[in-house]
């Protein structure tokens, strides 16, 4: 017969193993997920091509900023639904593969060159491959929910600032725009499709990559250690 310890061994390990529910759950989270993702970038396309008045005084060819606006959403969209959008391998790859011919699209719509498409495209892969990381160390819905709220202040608190700064800041001198990259992933991907951007944006996604690979091969170890204990 089994010894106690070995039966506590096989139940702990029958416990961890997910149920059928929970798969069903999770897939259909990822679903709904992807269906909101491709919808809203479509409403994106729509708006811009509509030449809709974003804001007052918006230029009234308002496709000229269809890749602007797209770039923002899917930053902006990746970073409300990670958990679940980018929460396995499977959808993370869906997301980044849809990703390029919407903006593709929207570069057609702006007259976009395709070297900023492209740079602009890899910014927005580069950062959700750094939340895809992030997400797989969130197992529980507290700390989803605690990273959905980390990652919409990074990518959405950045934007604000700097309106606030431009309306209401003492020195109504223009920012350089260089600078623009340290309000945020969304000013750093629109910091790399103007004329006189440049690689200092790249830190937020670079930041971010980085330490989700930190955190995910620390996870590992830690998961392996336990399992060489516990045998």
């Amino acid at each position: 017969m089994p010894s106690d310890s070995h039966s506590d061994r096989i139940a702990s390990a029958s416990a961890m193993k997910p149920s059928g529910k929970q798969d069903q759950t999770t897939h259909g989270s990822a679903a709904a997920a992807l269906v909101i993702w491709l919808g809203t970038q479509l409403a994106v396309l729509g708006i811009c091509a509509c030449r809709a008045m974003l804001w007052a005084r918006s230029p009234r060819a308002g496709e000229e900023l269809a890749l602007f606006v797209m770039l923002a959403m899917q930053i902006a969209m990746s970073a409300l639904l990670f958990p679940h959008l980018l929460g396995n391998l499977r959808s993370t790859i869906l997301t980044i593969v849809t990703s390029w011919p919407m903006a593709q699209l929207a570069a057609n719509l702006s007259d976009s060159t395709a070297t900023r498409l492209v740079v602009g495209a890899l910014y927005v892969c580069a950062w959700m491959i750094g939340l895809y990381l992030w997400a797989k160390m969130l197992p529980t819905a507290w700390s989803k929910l605690l990273g959905i709220g980390v990652a919409s202040m990074l990518s959405l608190g950045g934007p604000v600032l700097w309106y606030l700064r431009a309306d209401f800041g003492r020195d109504q001198s223009q920012l350089p725009i260089w600078s623009m990259s340290m309000f945020g992933p969304i000013c750093g991907a629109i910091s790399q499709i103007v004329p006189e951007g440049s690689g200092f944006g790249w830190t937020i996604p670079a930041s971010v990559l980085a330490a989700g690979l930190a955190g995910y091969f620390l996870k590992r170890t830690r998961r392996e250690i336990s399992r060489q204990v516990i045998h």
